[in-house]
């Protein structure tokens, strides 16, 4: 079952990815090494979670689970369980766009393998979210121009993107 639980932290992308391949659940709240962390939850998180989900088309209906954290008070671990049964219409698309579940680990890369230098970057950018080249080229004590080159690489097999305006905006992790 692990094999179809994607830890999501950027992208409601992976909410459309299990809809167009075998199912999975999507859970908000634990890190990419399966530590449970939760997050505060407010109105307005219910909210941009039921925004996000109106962009999927066609319309879906989904359960979305709040869990309480043991020992955290007032944190919560969100999961969404996208049953392949349930949702036969696909193809699915988020924003306009398709995506689609490939990799067996989850991810929705189809297989793609990242150099080691890759690797750092994809993990610090989802341990540190909004990071910018030079954040993270300090950080991994790496040159700017290098990460420059490693990121356009990232980019281009889909697993990053930028979100804002070229000079002032953020990377962040989509796969």
């Amino acid at each position: 079952m692990l094999a179809n639980l994607f830890i999501f932290a950027a992208k409601s992308c992976a909410a459309c990815a299990f809809l167009n391949s075998d199912g999975g659940w999507l859970v908000f709240g634990v890190t990419p090494k399966l530590k449970i962390v939760g997050q505060q939850v407010t109105d307005n998180t219910k909210q941009e979670i039921a925004n996000h989900l109106r962009k999927i088309e066609p319309s879906i209906n989904v359960s979305v689970q709040y869990l309480d954290v043991p020992g955290k008070t007032d944190y919560q671990v969100i999961a969404l369980y996208f049953d392949p049964t349930t949702f036969s219409n696909a193809p699915y698309t988020y924003d306009g766009r398709a995506y689609y579940k490939l990799a067996t680990n989850g991810g929705l890369n189809g297989g793609l393998k990242l150099t080691e230098r890759e690797t750092q970057v994809v993990e610090r950018l989802r341990e540190v979210p909004g990071q910018t080249i030079e954040e993270v080229a300090l950080a991994l004590d790496i040159p700017k121009r290098t990460l420059e080159r490693t990121f356009a690489l990232l980019k281009q097999k889909g697993f990053i993107e930028k979100e804002g305006s070229r000079k002032n905006g953020i990377w962040e992790v989509i796969l």
